[in-house]
């Protein structure tokens, strides 16, 4: 996980710790099944991210990794170890459509969030982060 904000060229997408405080914020989740790709259209919302897990799993693996693809880029969103970290917390804002992949072959992976009409510009960000550009 990163340690300071993060925007990618792909479109909006941050990381930022104050992205789920918003009292407009509506649950959002997904299963996602192994070798396949779940699309999201946004549809001029704002999807925080806050946790991703496995959910089914039929194969013994190492890790799973969790990808988001947007505008010919990929981003690792998050590995999951099935014995010592089968959830991780996270802090994404995505604002553009996009979709969800994993390497997980047998079983699914669990994304969990919030979904908000506000951009991501309307969220207080501290003093100190850092904005990367890549």
């Amino acid at each position: 996980m990163f340690l300071s904000l993060g925007h990618s060229n792909f479109g909006r997408f941050r990381q930022n710790p104050n992205c789920c405080s918003s009292e407009t914020m509506k649950f959002w989740g997904v299963e996602v099944k192994g070798a396949q790709r779940l699309k999201v259209k946004l549809g001029g919302r704002s999807l925080c991210l806050r946790y991703a897990t496995i959910g089914e799993i039929k194969e013994e693996v190492a890790e799973v990794i969790v990808h988001v693809h947007g505008k010919n880029r990929k981003h690792k969103l998050a590995t999951l170890k099935p014995r010592t970290g089968p959830q991780q917390l996270l802090d994404w804002m995505l604002e553009e459509d996009f979709t969800i992949t994993h390497t997980l072959t047998n079983g699914s992976v669990c994304l969990l969030g919030g979904i908000t009409r506000k951009s991501y510009k309307d969220y207080p960000y501290p003093k100190h982060a850092t904005v990367l550009l890549s």
